[in-house]
């Protein structure tokens, strides 16, 4: 599979540019959504190990969650990610943030 080169752009605005990898791959933002994801819980558990006994990872997974809900909402308001993958960090993020409001 090949991908369009960057001469297509020719007076692209930042929008397209970087909209650019998913041409290519379109699942590209959503795995990076996830690394920011991961980032995210294991920076917050770490932090959480170091002031409680026994920290909460649930609770950690629900706010990393929200946070990279917030950041593709704003990249998909930018038109940076698609629609479709919008939904689908937001079906999953919504299943962390239910279960971290539901646990207990």
């Amino acid at each position: 599979m090949t991908c369009a080169g960057l001469e297509t752009f020719v007076n692209g605005t930042i929008g397209d540019i970087m909209a650019y990898p998913t041409t290519c791959d379109i699942q590209f933002y959503a795995k990076i959504m996830a690394a920011i994801f991961i980032i995210f819980t294991f920076l917050l558990h770490t932090n959480d190990r170091r002031r409680e006994v026994k920290p909460d990872l649930i609770s950690n997974l629900g706010v990393s969650a929200l946070a990279v809900i917030v950041i593709s909402l704003i990249g998909t308001l930018l038109t940076i990610i698609k629609q479709e993958i919008f939904i689908e960090i937001l079906v999953v993020g919504l299943i962390f943030v239910a279960i971290w409001m539901f646990k207990d």
